[in-house]
């Protein structure tokens, strides 16, 4: 009997042993014994006992130092409470298993793959794993992957392992193996794991396992933080050195919005569902300085996450970097989202090149899904998550992306633990994307004008003056400035805290060492008397206006010119974005399409309220910087631009609306090729407004169309006269426009200079100097115009003129209805129509 015991036990190592060596094979394996010598395995086997050559050892005697560390290691029994029997699997630390039990099912399901599988205790739960992936993790709940990182593959220890899964009894062990030829002979001392990978055991996975692997686990988790950190922009972070002198908020400005944001931040728990917060407001006014300053406080609280500040001009507007900018900064703050991340760039080495709505789901909502608070201290409180200047991120569709996966990702399980602040420009495409967030998310706008905000602006002058004494003790005496040029400059300011603190830069700047005459240059260039010579104090302003502009594409800058340039030039109450948008002729998509871009520095009317509301430049520091050539260059506005042939036609078709029956519609004819009759409007108001609009547009286009006309190119100009021949000049001179007489009085003037070829509707019937038959004829209509010289403006069209300080010229306006006009010309008069 004692032979027969050592044979068996030969065989059935060797049948264990062939039956692991056939995992390549795609079948299952179970090993058969007869049934009557089940029994014969209820005790523990000792390795010694079946390997050839081995003699076996006494009960309790201390084991021998064989040097073959698969003999001399010790054993571990794990239980399997399913058995009958009893069973137990030992395990030595080289990988080697001596059953001593019923011999566990050995199913092989796919090439390369091997499931060990036997009854595990119900309270380790069951863990799956896919055989394809292809790099090495280890993941036990029961095991600290922290201490065995640095583990290879084919050093780890094989108790570690627990097996899972049921049997199917004693007698149920079968072969089903068509390629029983590969099996390999055992081999004393080898392990039967030697080669094997993507298998699990009990709560322990092994995935991708080699002895072959040359790179450890440590390796490949740092490769794989270093292809993170590859992929991130340092620049953008809340400390760069690229970023070393950040606008801050000073002390106590803009303190109520920062107490504001900083307690939706702090809130805990899911009381609030508003973890998305949009601050907005114009170019310049402040936004980042506010970002900068929150995201500092909440960093020395310990409650600041991550940050990304964007800026297009430093090459800071990269979407693909943001993602991996977020998720390396959270890996240094939460070392088990580290873990996590690790692992999932190890098992997925190309998902830093998946597009951003699969990365961000991968590398933060499904990570964060997944680590429960309570057993991560540092997700305790809400961590605050910082983008700074979103609109300046490339591409319209990205930051539409980012608010959308946000919000999203806000609303969903784990995103309790981040508020988001997002700070931009009220861009379009930002407004769209926030409106569709809705109720989930609370929105600030910064205003320029409010009373908090000039008093802000009063505090950031006097704060940066006081700084300024500091440096130049010996300089300045202690009550510089003037109190009087400080009022001055915050009222130029107008609570545009950008403006202010360019201002005190500039004063301060140590390049130049010299801040009262630094100071002094200011106060003459704000005062519209800096030379050539004197340096901006706003050049950082205009670096900004200039990025805007440039932004705007060339088929419609002309467009967006000549809206902004006319608004400019005769803005006012009655100049309503719709009013506006029909004088030069423009629909409603025109419109609106060639001011997208310019939403950071005018305020732009949604399209219900475009019958009632103009547009309005925040600041008057971008109509200066567009009036200065030496500011704006090629942006510079351009009066001619301005009156273009548009405005001469547009013009004289709304100034025919005053006119009843014949003349009514005195160009409809000149676009009849486009289908556009000119009784219509391009852009139509709501009927109730029709009346008002078109008041407002015969008001408006008085000034610039007379303006526009002898701005013609030649090329127009015979269209010009027939519009003009057309037109009945019998209008509310007087009672509309009584002292715009300089305009119209320099339009008759050029109508009388055209040449012969032409023939303009004006005809003079007699002219004469002052106080010689000076006689005004019944209902004829005098306009008192006020010029320097008054011989050179007569000069121009009327022959054997003598030099004279008066002339009164005597004429007829029109074709069809004349209107018999006297026109005045004096050095001293007051302008007016009578």
């Amino acid at each position: 009997m004692l032979w027969l015991s050592a044979v068996i036990r030969v065989l059935k190592v060797r049948s264990l042993d062939a039956a692991i060596r056939c995992r390549s094979q795609p079948h299952s394996v179970h090993l058969p014994l007869p049934s009557p010598i089940m029994p014969w395995f209820n005790k523990s086997l000792k390795i010694q006992d079946i390997l050839p050559g081995r003699k076996k050892r006494k009960n309790n005697a201390s084991p021998v130092n064989t040097g073959n560390p698969s003999l001399d290691s010790p054993v571990k029994p794990l239980q399997q409470p399913n058995s009958t029997h009893g069973d137990q699997w030992i395990a030595n630390e080289s990988g080697i298993l001596s059953p001593a039990l019923v011999l566990p099912r050995i199913d092989i399901s796919s090439p390369g793959a091997s499931h060990l599988s036997t009854p595990a205790p119900s309270s380790l739960g069951t863990t799956r794993h896919s055989p394809s992936r292809s790099v090495s993790s280890i993941h036990s709940a029961n095991t600290n992957k922290s201490q065995i990182n640095d583990i290879s593959p084919s050093e780890r220890p094989a108790h570690h392992l627990s097996t899972q899964g049921p049997t199917s009894g004693h007698s149920a062990h079968h072969v089903s193996n068509s390629h029983t030829s590969s099996r390999q002979p055992y081999q004393a001392g080898s392990s039967y794991l030697t080669g094997a990978r993507d298998f699990s055991v009990g709560n322990l996975v092994v995935i991708g396992h080699s002895e072959g692997t040359s790179q450890s686990w440590g390796e490949r988790g740092r490769e794989a933080l270093q292809r993170l950190e590859d992929k991130a922009m340092p620049s953008a972070m809340l400390n760069s050195k690229e970023r070393a002198y950040p606008p801050r908020c000073t002390q106590n400005t803009r303190q109520v919005l920062r107490d504001r944001i900083f307690h939706w931040g702090t809130t805990e728990g899911d009381s609030s569902n508003q973890r998305l917060f949009w601050l907005s407001g114009p170019a310049g006014i402040g936004k980042s300085a506010v970002a900068q300053t929150v995201a500092e406080d909440f960093k020395k609280k310990g409650l600041l996450g991550a940050t990304f500040f964007f800026s297009r001009p430093n090459k800071r507007d990269d979407p693909d970097a943001v993602i991996p900018t977020l998720v390396y900064q959270l890996t240094q703050l939460i070392p088990h989202y580290k873990s996590l991340i690790t692992e999932q760039l190890i098992n997925t080495r190309f998902i830093l090149d998946y597009e951003r709505e699969s990365m961000f789901e991968a590398l933060i909502t499904n990570p964060f899904r997944s680590l429960p608070t309570q057993s991560h201290p540092e997700c305790h409180k809400p961590l605050l998550m910082v983008l700074d200047g979103l609109d300046e991120c490339n591409g319209f569709k990205a930051q539409r992306e980012f608010v959308e996966m946000i919000s999203r990702f806000s609303q969903a399980e784990g995103g309790s633990m981040f508020r988001w602040l997002i700070c931009s420009r009220p861009e379009p495409n930002l407004k769209a994307a926030f409106l569709d967030v809705g109720q989930t998310c609370q929105q600030e706008i910064l205003k320029v004008d409010d009373s908090d905000a000039q008093k802000d602006a009063i505090r950031i002058l006097k704060t940066g003056f006081t700084e300024i004494r500091k440096k130049y003790p010996d300089q300045l005496p202690p009550d510089w400035p003037d109190e009087s040029q400080i009022i001055y400059i915050a009222h130029r300011a107008s609570g545009h805290l950008g403006f202010a603190s360019f201002i005190i830069r500039f004063i301060g700047d140590e390049d130049y060492d010299d801040p009262s005459g630094q100071l002094d240059t200011c106060m003459r260039f704000l005062g519209g008397i800096s030379g050539p010579e004197d340096a901006n104090p706003l050049h950082t302003l205009d670096l900004l206006y200039t990025q805007i502009l440039s932004g705007i594409p060339t088929h419609i800058i002309r467009t967006t010119r000549l809206i902004i340039g006319f608004f400019i030039l005769y803005g006012n109450k009655d100049l309503t974005a719709l009013v506006l948008a029909n004088i030069l002729g423009l629909d409603q998509v025109s419109f609106y399409r060639a001011l997208r871009r310019l939403h950071s520095v005018i305020r732009v009317p949604p399209a219900s309220e475009a019958h009632e509301k103009s547009i309005q430049i925040y600041h008057a520091s971008f109509s200066d910087y567009l009036k200065d050539p030496t500011r704006s260059g090629k942006f510079v506005l351009n009066e001619q631009e301005v009156h273009c042939p548009e405005v001469a036609f547009w013009g004289l078709n709304w100034l025919g609306y005053w006119c009843q029956g014949r003349s009514s519609n005195p160009i409809k004819h000149l676009f009849a090729s486009k289908q556009q009759s000119l009784s219509g409007l391009p852009w139509p108001p709501p009927e109730s407004d029709r009346d008002s609009v078109i008041d407002s547009l015969r008001k408006i286009s008085f000034v610039p169309c007379w303006k526009a006309c002898p701005l013609v190119p030649e090329a127009s100009l015979e269209l010009l006269i027939k519009a003009l021949q057309n037109l009945d000049f019998n209008l509310p001179y007087s009672e509309e426009w009584y002292s715009e007489t300089e305009v119209f009085a320099h339009f008759i003037r050029w109508m009388l200079s055209l040449t012969p070829g032409y023939e303009p509707p004006v005809v003079v019937d007699r002219w004469h100097v002052a106080g010689q038959g000076d006689l005004r004829t019944k209902g004829e209509m005098t306009i008192w115009h006020c010029d320097d010289d008054p011989y050179a403006f007569v000069a121009s069209f009327l022959e054997d003129v003598t030099r004279a300080d008066h002339y009164a010229i005597h004429l007829r306006l029109g074709r069809s209805n004349p209107k018999a006009v006297r026109l005045a010309i004096t050095k001293y008069t007051d302008p007016r129509f009578l």
